[in-house]
């Protein structure tokens, strides 16, 4: 039983990119965007104290050491978050914002009433957006120590043959994150996951 309800299930992304190159740029940038915003301050001031553009130099310096110290922290907290996800599912995506598309066998009242139940079930889950006629779904994920939390979107279209496609997307709530500790990445493999084990007690409770 556990397997038809996995075969119903086709997802249309397999060529997935990992987006590590974009991930080392992304932390770079973030990297130096934080240090001249420490920085840039810091040497205004000192300048001004010490009445020299050297204070300059050394608000510079201390905005790159800062830096250094936060990611020093964050940044391996990020990736020991993604090698769990690899232990976990046997990949990792690096990027930020997640999307997955699905060919789904089952029936579309039947779908977008998984999926409510799959969201309803998640704690702190908030709604933002249910139109069935439309096939929109958006839902936002509640804050944590990990993240200011995620904006889901899942869209689904009618196929032939009872197939529904459905696109479901998870990002940060504030665009500017950089890292988000695998959340998006996580959010879509647990909603996968989810529908999967709805549709199989949908199966055993008409056999």
């Amino acid at each position: 039983m556990e397997n038809s309800a996995n075969n119903r299930i086709e997802s249309l992304d397999m060529k997935r990119s990992r987006g590590f190159l974009k991930y080392i740029l992304r932390i770079s940038f973030a990297f130096i965007i934080l240090a001249l915003v420490i920085g840039l301050p810091a040497g205004i001031f000192f300048s001004i104290i010490n009445a020299s553009l050297e204070g300059f130099g050394v608000g510079l310096i201390a905005g790159v050491i800062c830096s250094l110290l936060g990611f020093a922290v964050i940044v391996p907290l990020d990736v020991f978050a993604k090698i769990k996800c690899h232990r976990k599912y046997g990949f990792v995506d690096f990027r930020v914002r997640q999307q997955r598309i699905l060919h789904i066998d089952a029936d579309y009242d039947t779908i977008c009433e998984t999926l409510w139940q799959e969201f309803h079930a998640w704690k702190g889950m908030q709604l933002r957006n249910k139109d069935m006629k439309r096939g929109i779904i958006e839902v936002e994920t509640r804050r944590s120590w990990k993240t200011f939390g995620e904006k889901i979107t899942v869209t689904l279209l009618k196929r032939r043959n009872r197939k529904v496609l459905v696109t479901i997307s998870s990002k940060p709530r504030i665009f500017t994150t950089m890292l988000d500790y695998s959340k998006n990445f996580e959010n879509l493999e647990r909603i996968i996951q989810g529908i999967k084990d709805r549709l199989k007690e949908g199966e055993l409770g008409t056999s």
